[in-house]
């Protein structure tokens, strides 16, 4: 009798509750089954071939979807949804997956929104990939082996509480572009040696701590990317990579040293930045432009600044920062001398081709390369 009463009561609070919308989520029935072609997915299904969702996946506990090799999920819109991480680990997982691709899902809710794990040839495209611990994460320093050629592009990461995008030891060739980063908690995009990364054309908004973290990373490409109220941290021993045409508004570069921790691959050693170039774009609205904390040997052509002081140096332990090239363009009050203030002026041009120089919020014209 005592039970049935204290099930009575338990479900008269649950009915409550959910009247009032506070009820918990509830975790989706599934069935680990092989979902693509007319076969269709639920949560914790495996897909292969082409997969096309007709519907919402929601409650979804442990992995929402994994993929096989040469998968195609195409989610129409549709979320997979998870119960928050303590009980959700992946909302999609390609795990030696080599061909496969992600589009147009919207994910929440899990540990890591989208993992790739030692995988080829991956793409992952027009996705919404919110509020979860981590949005999209690429792990190649596995028994699975690297993650080579990665394309992450046209995505939305938002509000992810660490990482927009994480691109981990082992990453070779990953390619991110032209997605929009907004407001996640720590790094937008944070990149650890990967090698050769290509990074272009994103927008990043007023990330928690760096808009981009770049830390033991060669030979990366860096271009067109515009920070607003974040900045660019290029960290520990990162060498030969040209970033190229970038706009901070409200932010800075920060080259700086790094202590390893006993980390994958870190021997604990002390490395700084050196033998990287930046040209062109543009810095405005922080107290310094450019900081450099034991980073050395470093090349900056070509960039427009304002509102900002030119460099700050300092050392980072036994490393002074030395040898650090500037030949910076300051913006001052009418750059282009055509007698229209910034401010104001529609395209502020300096060598008159109709095409306007970066890091001017009133310029309605094309961006000059």
């Amino acid at each position: 009798m005592t039970y049935r009463t204290h099930r009575g009561i338990a479900a008269t609070v649950a009915l409550l509750l959910s009247l009032l919308g506070f009820a918990p989520p509830i975790e989706a029935k599934t069935k680990k089954k092989t979902c693509g072609g007319d076969e269709p997915c639920v949560c914790g299904s495996r897909v292969q071939g082409a997969a096309k969702l007709d519907e919402d996946l929601t409650g979804c506990a442990g992995i929402g979807l994994k993929l096989k090799a040469g998968a195609k999920l195409d989610c129409n819109g549709h979320a997979i949804q998870g119960l928050g991480e303590e009980s959700s680990q992946y909302g999609i997982l390609v795990d030696g997956a080599d061909g496969a691709e992600v589009t147009g899902c919207t994910v929440s809710g899990f540990e890591r929104g989208i993992r790739v794990r030692g995988s080829k040839g991956v793409k992952i495209t027009k996705n919404t990939v919110r509020e979860n611990e981590t949005g999209i994460e690429t792990s190649g320093s596995t028994k699975k082996g690297q993650v080579i050629d990665v394309v992450i592009a046209e995505n939305v990461l938002e509000r992810n509480e660490l990482d927009g995008v994480h691109l981990g030891v082992g990453s070779l060739r990953p390619r991110v572009t032209r997605n929009h980063f907004i407001k996640n908690g720590q790094e937008s995009l944070n990149l650890c040696e990967c090698v050769q990364c290509e990074i272009t054309e994103n927008v990043v908004e007023d990330s928690g701590t760096a808009g981009i973290y770049a830390r033991n990373v060669r030979g990366a490409y860096f271009a067109d990317n515009v920070l607003k109220r974040s900045f660019f941290y290029l960290r520990g021993d990162s060498t030969k990579n040209v970033i190229a045409r970038n706009e901070i508004e409200d932010g800075f570069y920060l080259l700086g040293g790094y202590t390893g921790r006993g980390f994958t691959n870190d021997p604990g050693w002390v490395k700084v930045p050196h033998d990287n170039e930046i040209i062109g774009g543009s810095v405005s609205g922080k107290k310094f432009c450019f900081r450099f904390k034991g980073a050395a040997d470093n090349r900056v052509q070509g960039v427009v600044t304002d509102d900002c002081k030119p460099v700050k140096s300092e050392e980072y332990g036994d490393f002074q920062a030395v040898n650090n090239v500037l030949r910076l363009r300051e913006a001052g009050d009418d750059f282009d001398a055509d007698g229209i203030v910034n401010v104001s002026d529609e395209c502020t041009d300096v060598d008159g081709d109709g095409f306007g120089d970066p890091g001017f919020k009133a310029s309605t014209c094309k961006r000059d390369n």
